[in-house]
């Protein structure tokens, strides 16, 4: 499946769990447990390799999620990776 394809795909589900009155705190805990910890999981292994363009990516994710109302944090790349990759 094409990436813009799962990313509207994913655009759907969360506009679903939206409107089937889904709050802040449990939209925030399923970003967390899904988004973000695959993010963290392959980040000590894999940051060394990403170009510019795709931390910027990542970082657009994250931004885009707390713009959404999706999570209430406001998740920085920069200092997941101070804490990670240590």
């Amino acid at each position: 499946m094409p990436i813009r394809r799962k990313r509207y795909d994913l655009h759907d589900r969360v506009g679903l769990l939206k409107k089937q009155g889904l709050g802040v705190s449990t939209m925030d805990y399923i970003f967390n447990a899904i988004v973000v910890n695959k993010i963290l999981y392959a980040l000590p292994v894999y940051f060394g390799y990403l170009t510019e363009g795709r931390k910027q990516m990542l970082q657009r994710v994250l931004n885009r999620a707390n713009r959404r109302g999706v999570t209430s944090h406001c998740h920085d790349l920069d200092i997941h990776v101070r804490l990670t990759c240590v």
